[in-house]
């Protein structure tokens, strides 16, 4: 038991690290600080070893911590190797910048006040947790600090869907709309606590074995600690093996469990095959199933993806344990359900899209007054008509601005509804679109996805940085939709490359789900930093595999350090001799001319790029990004945003983008903007 738990703290908060440390040595559980030290030993070296080792990491989070880069360091890769990661808020503060990836979305303990007291309850529960061997932390009793949101619906940004993966981002869309599967009249046999919760049963192993055995084991530690993570209320593991019992019904009743993960795990030595299924342990009924398969060499991913996927399912009848307004008939919340778990395959099978919303109709129809069910239907059908046959496309849209009005009649201050109706919008309509989803946020500040959408907008008018803000304020959330990957590009867009490139190294190295987008956005990042060697070894040791345009950029990762004009010029007639593409290639081209200097190719290539073209979405954040930075250092540049409706929407709304502050900036924007008014 000893060094299993890792200290992690400021120096200025020594006493309190110190005092934890006493309480768990007289709990029998030696934990490591850097007190532990010796003379002469190199502290990097020593604190690199204490942290792998350790099982669990407790940070003491205090002002101070929040501005250590050491400790955003320590937590950055305590999170990476999946430890068991504690926050001890000791002063009243929020995270924010790289400490509110990783920390936002998870439960907290408050120690800010009568901190003694509950740094000795905190050790007698870790001393507990290690002695069991156990990463099942629902007997640690967790602050669901009550300035922090509930959890809510997840949702991806649509307009970026043709570079995350239509499935991925798709799935994410309404798994978390949350419902309610319980009327009034079902509530009252109930007689479920407030907070009703949510058993994960032990796996039934179907393989002899250690290995499977393990597995399992280890599968239901994730998915628990997933839930934990994400504020579900989970009852322990020794209360969920006593609904395998013969008092199951009364054991349900006194737990107050609403919903049960149950499933099967089979290991052959060669692959593993996991099955699972989600339960109403009243109705005795089977409300949802998966199941997953993968190589066992790479057990350690399936479980992560498997308890995100539980996560995500469990996000979808988040409300089943609110029994108000919500899906009373079980038909219903079956058909929701299976919704929910068609949106990973959609971009790989497109027939699948008429059955995800036939099934929203169908909720739709059934449960009028279910307001999640109008406004997924709202958002599904205004993007899908993009991408539909042109016949199909009016009356998808026609659909999309009825079931929007229906959601924000039903619920005036839904952010779901207004989120539909933004994207029902041209692109280059700015400020209604902007107007549109800060609507959406004063219903919920908190909504992570209207942070997430606000943010990318902001971005792709030339707000990097309060586009950071928002991107990051949405990455907090990790039930399926992954916003963190998304918020790190708009940060190496806004100039702060260490933190990004970082993030998105470790989420790769991760075996991530939409690991072809991660991988693409790490690429970009590390030109946009100037990193052209760590870029090209990339490059060529994936072998051009999952990266565009692999010849153009070789050629442009010689050039650009070379400056050879040989070598430019053979960029120069790689661009011009490319066929005609996507916007997403135009920008790349534009990426490419504007770094090597060639300006007037560049803003050849731009007079082609149309803002908003519905197969690819917007992509002009990157037109504000450091490998665009020659252009916008030509005057001719406002007239190209002014082409854009940039200009107007920069004026009207008195927020000019980030490069008009630029220092060396040959221009001032607003003069260059009043003369193009007068034109």
């Amino acid at each position: 038991m000893a060094g299993e738990i890792f200290i992690s703290y400021r120096r200025s908060d020594l006493a309190h690290a110190r005092k934890l440390h006493d309480l768990l040595k007289a709990e029998g559980v030696d934990a490591w600080y850097d007190a532990h030290v010796g003379a002469g030993q190199d502290w990097r070296a020593a604190t690199a070893a204490a942290l792998s080792k350790s099982r669990i990491f407790v940070l003491l989070f205090s002002k101070a911590a929040s501005e250590s880069d050491d400790i955003a360091k320590e937590l950055a890769a305590a999170t990476f190797s999946k430890k068991l990661v504690i926050p001890v808020r000791l002063q009243d503060i929020q995270p924010e910048g790289a400490f509110l990836y990783e920390l936002a979305s998870r439960n907290w303990v408050n120690a800010f006040e009568d901190t003694d007291a509950r740094l000795a309850e905190l050790a007698r529960s870790l001393a507990s947790l290690v002695k069991s061997g156990s990463h099942d932390v629902s007997g640690l009793r967790f602050d669901r600090d009550g300035d922090a949101p509930t959890r809510k619906r997840r949702e991806p940004r649509w307009r970026r869907l043709a570079l995350m993966g239509l499935g991925v981002v798709a799935a994410a869309i309404v798994l978390g709309a949350g419902i309610a599967i319980f009327g009034p009249k079902d509530a009252q046999k109930r007689a479920t606590p407030a907070e009703a919760r949510v058993a994960v049963l032990p796996f039934d192993v179907l393989s002899d074995g250690a290995e499977a055995k393990h597995f399992a084991e280890g599968l239901t530690d994730e998915i628990v600690t997933e839930l934990s993570s994400n504020r579900i209320q989970v009852v322990s593991r020794d209360d969920a093996v006593l609904l395998r019992g013969p008092d199951k019904a009364k054991t349900v009743a006194e737990l107050g469990v609403a919903l049960t993960f149950d499933g099967t795990v089979q290991h052959d030595g060669k692959t593993i095959s996991v099955r699972v299924h989600l339960d109403d342990p009243i109705r005795h009924a089977t409300l949802w199933s998966g199941d997953a398969e993968g190589p066992a060499a790479s057990g350690a991913q399936l479980q992560s993806k498997l308890a995100n996927r539980i996560a995500s399912i469990l996000a979808c009848s988040n409300r089943a344990l609110i029994p108000q307004h919500g899906l009373t008939e079980p038909s219903l919340l079956s058909r929701y359900l299976r919704a929910c778990d068609i949106f990973t395959s959609v971009a790989y099978d497109e027939r699948k899209i008429y059955d995800l919303l036939g099934a929203l109709r169908e909720v739709t129809a059934g449960a009028p007054d279910f307001v999640a069910a109008h406004s997924d239907l709202a958002k599904f059908s205004a993007y899908f008509s993009a991408v539909v046959p042109a016949d199909q496309a009016a009356a998808l849209r026609k659909e999309a601005a009825a079931e929007a009005e229906a959601a924000l009649k039903l619920d005036s201050k839904s952010p779901d509804g207004f989120l539909a109706k933004e994207m029902l919008l041209p692109e280059t309509q700015w400020s209604a679109r902007e107007s549109l989803l800060r609507q959406g946020l004063a219903g919920d500040p908190a909504w992570p996805h209207t942070n997430g959408f606000l943010g990318q907008m902001l971005a792709e008018t030339g707000r990097l940085k309060e586009g950071v803000t928002y991107t990051q304020r949405a990455a907090a959330a990790r039930l399926q939709i992954d916003w963190g990957p998304f918020a790190a590009s708009i940060q190496a867009e806004a100039g702060d490359f260490a933190p990004s490139i970082s993030f998105l190294q470790q989420r790769l190295a991760t075996g991530a789900y939409n690991e072809p987008e991660i991988r693409s956005w790490l690429f970009k990042a590390l030109k946009q930093a100037g990193r052209w060697d760590d870029a090209r070894a990339m490059l060529e040791g994936l072998d051009g595999h999952g990266i565009p345009d692999p010849e153009i950029n070789l050629a442009f990762l010689k050039a650009i350090k070379t400056r050879a004009p040989t070598d430019v010029a053979r960029v120069r007639t790689l661009v011009a001799s490319a066929p005609s593409g996507p916007n997403v290639a135009k920008i790349r081209q534009i990426e490419m001319l504007s770094a090597l200097g060639l300006v007037d190719e560049a803003f050849k290539a731009a007079e082609t790029y149309e803002p908003g073209m519905p197969e690819t979405g917007a992509q002009s954040d990157a037109l504000f990004a450091p490998l665009t930075a020659a252009i916008r250092r030509d005057p001719r540049f406002m007239k190209l945003m002014a082409g854009y409706g940039l200009v107007d929407y920069w004026r009207d709304s008195g927020h000019w983008p980030d490069f008009c502050s630029e220092p060396g900036l040959p221009y001032d924007c607003e003069q260059e903007a009043a003369k193009l008014a007068q034109k």
